[in-house]
C-alpha cells in the first residue's frame, strides 16, 4: 500500500506541475494559441536548445505529418486531453512520392521523433490508413531518450517504430493497439504499466517484431521490456496472436509481471 500511495503522489505531482507549467508555445486550431499547427510549434523551438521547450497542444484533430528534427532536442509536448488531442496521418508504405516511388514503411510515419530527449504527455498518435493497407506507422522514433506518458498509439500494421539501435525510449501508462508487428524496431524500449490491445484480425497477428542489434548477446539488457503491462484482444477473435517474432539479428522481447 505504501508503494501504491507513493506512485499516486508522484503522478499527482506530475499532473500538478504540468497544469502550472508556463508554455513556450500553444497550438490551437481556432487561432487562440501562438500556432495553429503542431509543425509550426515544433519549428519555433530553439536550435540545439539545452532546456525543455514546452508546447501545449489543445484539443483538436491535427491532420499533419510532423518531425521533431535532430537539431531541436528537449521538446516537451503536452496534450490537453489524450482522447481529444489527436495527431494523425493516413500514409502507408505504398503511398507514392512525387517521383512515383513508394514512400516505404519508415516514410509512412505520421510523427517522427529525431531530436533527443523528446517527451510527450496526453497525446494520441494515429495512422488511420486502415486495416487493408500495408505497413502504416503512427510514430517513428530515432532520437535517444524519448519518453511518452499517458499517450495512445493507434493503427494496424507497424504502428510504433522504435527504430534505431543504440537509443532508448520509455513508455508509461500508454495504450498501444495494432494487428501485425505493431511494436517493432532495434531500440531499447521499456514499457511500464501500458495497455497492449490486439485488434480483431481473422488470421491473428504479432505484437512485437524486435530487431535487436546483431552484436548483442542473448540475455543482455537490450530489446523490448514490458513490465506490469496488460495485454488484451478484441472479443470473438479466431486467430492466434503471438507475443513476438524473430524479425532479424538477435530479437529480444521480455514480458515481466504482465497479465
Amino acid at each position: 500500500m505504501k508503494k501504491i500511495a507513493l506512485v499516486l503522489v508522484a503522478l499527482f505531482c506530475t499532473l500538478t506541475v504540468l497544469q502550472a507549467q508556463t508554455y513556450n508555445a500553444t497550438v490551437a486550431k481556432d487561432g487562440s494559441g501562438t500556432h495553429t499547427t503542431v509543425a509550426a510549434a515544433i519549428s519555433s523551438a530553439p536550435v540545439n536548445g539545452t532546456t525543455p521547450y514546452y508546447i501545449l497542444v489543445k484539443s483538436g484533430v491535427y491532420n499533419e505529418k510532423d518531425t521533431v528534427p535532430t537539431n531541436r532536442p528537449n521538446v516537451v509536448m503536452v496534450g490537453e486531453n489524450v482522447l481529444t488531442t489527436v495527431i494523425y496521418n493516413n500514409d502507408n508504405a505504398t503511398t507514392t512520392l512525387v517521383n512515383g516511388n513508394p514512400i516505404g514503411t519508415s516514410g509512412s510515419s505520421a510523427f517522427f521523433v529525431n531530436g533527443a530527449s523528446f517527451t510527450a504527455f496526453n497525446i494520441t498518435f494515429q495512422n488511420n490508413a486502415g486495416v487493408a493497407a500495408s505497413q502504416a506507422v503512427a510514430v517513428n522514433i530515432s532520437g535517444d531518450k524519448a519518453a511518452f506518458r499517458n499517450c495512445r498509439f493507434l493503427g494496424f500494421q507497424d504502428v510504433l517504430y522504435c527504430k534505431n539501435s543504440g537509443v532508448s525510449s520509455y513508455f508509461k501508462n500508454c495504450y498501444i493497439e495494432g494487428t501485425v508487428d505493431f511494436i517493432f524496431g532495434a531500440s531499447t524500449s521499456y514499457f511500464d504499466s501500458c495497455y497492449i490491445f490486439c485488434k480483431s484480425r481473422q488470421s491473428g497477428g504479432v505484437i512485437t517484431a524486435p530487431n535487436t542489434a546483431a552484436g548483442t548477446s542473448f540475455g543482455s539488457p537490450w530489446g523490448f521490456v514490458f513490465n506490469n503491462c496488460k495485454i488484451n484482444g478484441a472479443s470473438g477473435m479466431t486467430g492466434l496472436y503471438y507475443l513476438g517474432r524473430p524479425w532479424q539479428n538477435k530479437p529480444q522481447s521480455v514480458y515481466l509481471n504482465c497479465a
